[in-house]
């Protein structure tokens, strides 16, 4: 198993994407972020936002390219 976090509550999901708990609610809704139930906790696995991140990245790259960074 790895280290870290393999999922996080939704308002903790949503502080490591730097947005706040109602966005998080609606992309949830939208199916835009995968989520699971663990008894009344709703758990986002961390897998599930970087997918989320990475498909945002590619969705906004310039002609579908990768985007590169600069050092």
């Amino acid at each position: 198993m790895t280290a870290g976090k393999l999922g996080y509550s939704i308002a903790e999901a949503a502080g490591q994407l730097g947005i706040g708990r109602s966005l998080m609610c609606e992309l949830i809704a939208r199916g835009d972020l995968r989520s699971v139930k663990i008894g009344s906790r709703r758990i986002v696995p961390a897998d599930s936002l970087r997918e989320y991140l990475a498909e945002l990245v590619r969705q906004q790259a310039p002609d579908g390219d990768q985007l590169t960074w600069a050092r």
